[in-house]
């Protein structure tokens, strides 16, 4: 099911749409229909299918993907990477509550401080706690990342949040 409409009637409708939405682990086939959400969006991809789909969240309404967001662990440091939702379905705070989602799933598993990388949404962030932080001040393991190192351009917005 996709949704066109545009303003306080697709607010409406995406609203109640949130509903019947489920936050899930990955599978394969979601990573594919994410990358085309990220690249559509203009975000990268290239390295998406080496990753492991258990390190991603998919949120679903109905048989649709409305959203996805990712984690790369190293040790007790996390990257949040790939957040991305479905223009169709966006407006509703399905963002939040992709971030929400993988915060928590992040501290389950052992990662008390998560960093990110952003070309545009440091603002947004931000409202969800984040802080930004000096590119030298990133810790190593984040250093290390393709999305660090290679995939996101130099000036991006780099930010960490304590979970």
């Amino acid at each position: 099911m996709r949704w066109s409409w545009r303003g306080k009637d697709a607010i409406t409708m995406v609203k109640s749409l949130m509903t019947k939405l489920e936050i899930r682990t990955a599978i394969a086939t979601d990573v594919a229909a994410a990358a085309d959400l990220l690249a559509a969006a203009g975000l990268p991809v290239a390295d998406l299918a080496r990753r492991d789909p258990e390190g991603f969240l998919t949120a679903t309404i109905g048989d649709a993907i409305a959203g996805f967001v990712g984690l790369e662990q190293y040790d007790d440091k996390g990257l949040l990477r790939s957040l991305i939702v479905d223009p169709a379905y966006r407006g509703a705070g399905l963002g939040r509550v992709l971030v929400a989602a993988m915060e928590s799933h992040a501290s389950r598993r052992g990662v008390n401080e998560l960093w990110l990388l952003t070309i545009d949404a440091d603002q947004w962030f931000a409202r969800l706690g984040y802080e930004p932080r000096a590119r030298e001040d990133a810790p190593d393991t984040i250093r290390q990342t393709d999305e660090f190192s290679d995939l996101c351009p130099d000036d991006a917005a780099l930010m960490s949040k304590t979970i």
